[in-house]
């Protein structure tokens, strides 16, 4: 019940409109105020109905000219009421009819809801009247201050007047500061609030789940926010990474058109429709199961990346998960069943093992043991399931990193059935792309000595693991490769030489210029793909080169290149190797480079030179393009230690974040520690990987 009065008015009212169903758990108001304060209480009265507080007792509905006695009207709202709210307000203080109430109230001990509205101080501004003062000095009454924010006040009313209502509205507005609030700071603040009622954040944030793979941003903050919760969030996330946990994948929307229905239940769509079929699969997460568990294993990286005390337990969870779905994997295998939940779910479960520890020795060898061609196939021999089985052995044999797993991973490369399925090189995604580099120099021998053996087929694989491992040996025996002309594949060849130049190994830098025209000759003259990848290589190769001469020479005849990207790399190589005969080139770009990329990156170079002005790149400011100019003119005001750089920098920070690009990420960072000022670093603290 809400009862409200105010001086009367003498309206008649024939009676007051429904709302909602009244809620179950709603508590009764009496609310004191003077007329003068009419529409905030109807503001008021309006938002209690929305939310299903009703069957008000109001004075211009129920008060009128045939009122026998207001007086006993008025004591019985209050006596009836569970509650005695009082609008404090200049006001309601010169009211005579407001401060009969309060003296109701005192008499009536009734639990007190002082409701401030326009008073500077709070509640305080208002103890000089006496009456007001016996009322809000008593131990049963509660404050809300609605002058700073009326609905943050108001969901602080209703937890006390609908608890339940009020606490899904709490709830909803607190995750709504976590997930969009764009101040990280506040968001943590809101994670704190969650992190003291799991029960009641932890369905709307597992729900989110399968989202977390479309936004960078949504992803770090569920994922914080559940680090907030903590062990209670362990059991449902092993929940969604153990497909325990069921998720309904949404259905496409009834207004999108198609042919009909057949017998089989397959819908045929038609024309444009199947893009929007497309579009809403992307936007939702497709298989939603599959999402889920994605998102739950990122969940529980960061979560022991956060906290330091949940780490042995995800890891405990995480062997205990490992064992399970090997034992499931055994039982649809002996069964002639192929399942392909139970390799997405071994899949998932070594790749977060593998991320919460590097390397994940605590994985079992046993289950190296089970990685065994022929029991694995079981009596299931369809491609199908070689290719999904095959993939799933090679990245998780990669993943767990250990000697063990090397040897098996070996092992497998040798195997002529494994060679048919995956050793080609138009095959994507191809599970031996990458697998070797996660071992690091002990790969490296082992690598090499097959490089001898007689499996044409795997050099490829080869050459292009050994080229992302930072050893320098083996970038050798790659440039010995890419020189004796032995691949056929001019394209990856190519990649192979930008990657031994991307590693900055000064030996072979130089040993890259050197031949630079060789290479463009035999390799660049097949397309302009295979010239961009061969002159990049050659640029980056200049940045890092012991020989400045050599390094002057490639970069003067690259600065005719067509290939933007080379044309970045060479702006680059002329600052780290101080070229000042190609600094007009610099220039000339700095001032009418075809992108803004390019124009900022000159200014960077410049200003590392010392050789440009701040007050000449403050004046680009205004006009540089946002997305990539202005950043990197910030990065270059960086340089020359200006703290115009410095929104320039956060904006880098955010963009690069949301992008995931953990190295700008990083460079942007850097930039603000240079700047070297308690504002800047204030800032770096704030918005560096907290976005």
């Amino acid at each position: 019940m809400l009862y409200a009065s105010s001086r009367p008015q003498h309206e008649s009212f024939e009676g007051a409109s429904r709302g909602p169903q009244m809620a179950a758990d709603s508590k009764s108001l009496f609310i004191s105020h003077s007329s003068q304060d009419k529409a905030v209480v109807n503001q008021l009265i309006v938002k209690l109905r929305e939310a299903g507080v009703e069957n008000l007792w109001y004075d211009v509905f129920d008060v009128g000219p045939t009122t026998d006695d207001l007086n006993e009207r008025i004591k019985d709202g209050i006596r009836a009421a569970d509650y005695f709210a009082i609008v404090l307000s200049p006001a309601s203080q010169a009211s005579q009819w407001v401060s009969y109430e309060v003296q109701e109230a005192l008499v009536q001990n009734k639990l007190v809801l002082a409701l401030v509205f326009d008073a500077p101080r709070g509640h305080y501004d208002f103890l000089r009247n006496p009456h007001t003062s016996d009322l809000l000095r008593g131990g049963r009454r509660k404050v809300i201050d609605f002058s700073a924010d009326f609905d943050k006040a108001f969901n602080e009313l209703l937890l006390v007047v609908a608890p339940k209502i009020g606490k899904e509205r709490a709830v909803g507005d607190t995750l709504n500061r976590i997930l969009k609030d764009p101040d990280p700071d506040n968001a943590e603040r809101a994670m704190s609030v969650a992190a003291l009622d799991a029960d009641a954040y932890l369905p709307p944030l597992l729900k989110m789940l399968p989202e977390l793979r479309n936004d960078a941003t949504t992803l770090y903050r569920v994922a914080q926010a559940l680090a907030h919760v903590g062990q209670k969030a362990l059991n449902p996330l092993f929940a969604h990474l153990f497909l325990l946990e069921p998720v309904k994948s949404e259905e496409i929307p009834s207004e999108i058109p198609h042919d009909g229905s057949s017998e089989d239940g397959w819908v045929t769509y038609a024309g444009g429709s199947f893009s929007d079929v497309l579009r809403h699969l992307i936007l939702t997460g497709g298989n939603r199961a599959w999402a889920a568990q994605i998102g739950a294993g990122r969940c529980l990286v960061a979560m022991a990346e956060r906290e330091s005390t949940l780490r042995p337990l995800i890891r405990s969870r995480l062997n205990e998960c490992l064992s399970a779905a090997i034992r499931a994997i055994t039982v649809s295998k002996h069964e002639g069943i192929f399942t392909d939940d139970f390799y997405d779910m071994l899949r998932m479960t070594i790749e977060t093992a593998a991320s919460v520890e590097q390397p994940p020795t605590s994985l079992d060898p046993w289950l190296i043991q089970q990685f065994c061609l022929e029991s694995l196939w079981g009596s299931d021999q369809s491609q199908q399931a070689k290719d999904k089985l095959g993939s799933c052995v090679v990245d998780c044999l990669s993943r767990i990193g250990s000697q063990k797993a090397l040897e098996r991973l070996l092992e497998l490369s040798e195997d002529r059935e494994i060679i048919e399925l995956f050793f080609a090189l138009d095959r994507a995604p191809n599970p031996w792309d990458e697998c070797f580099t996660r071992f690091g120099n002990m790969a490296v021998d082992p690598l090499i000595d097959r490089l001898q053996g007689k499996n044409a087929s795997f050099r490829p694989f080869i050459l292009r693991n050994l080229s992302l491992i930072p050893n320098v040996r083996g970038l050798s025996v790659v440039m010995d490769a890419v020189e004796s002309h032995q691949e056929a594949d001019p394209l990856h060849l190519s990649k192979l030489l930008l990657r031994v130049a991307s590693r900055g190994v000064p030996a072979l830098s130089d040993r890259l210029l050197s031949r630079f025209e060789e290479y463009r000759t035999y390799l660049g003259a097949q397309s302009d793909l295979e010239l961009s990848y061969v002159e990049r290589a050659g640029a980056v190769a200049a940045r890092s080169a012991s020989d400045r001469a050599v390094a002057t020479r490639v970069c003067e005849e690259l600065c005719k290149s067509r290939d933007r990207w080379t044309i970045v790399e060479v702006i680059n190589a002329i600052a780290d190797q101080h070229i000042y005969p190609l600094l007009g080139f610099v220039r000339s770009l700095f001032q009418n480079g075809p992108t803004g990329a390019i124009r900022g990156v000159a200014a960077i170079a410049l200003s590392k030179m010392k050789e440009v002005k701040a007050a000449d790149i403050v004046s680009r400011l205004g006009e540089a393009e946002e997305a990539t100019e202005r950043p990197y003119l910030c990065l270059a005001l960086a340089e020359l230690r200006d703290p115009a750089a410095q929104a320039g920098l956060v904006d880098g920070l955010k963009s690069s974040f949301k992008r995931r690009d953990w190295a700008e990420h990083d460079l942007y960072a850097t930039a603000l520690t240079q700047l070297g000022t308690p504002e800047a670093e204030h800032l770096r603290m704030k918005w560096y990987k907290r976005i």
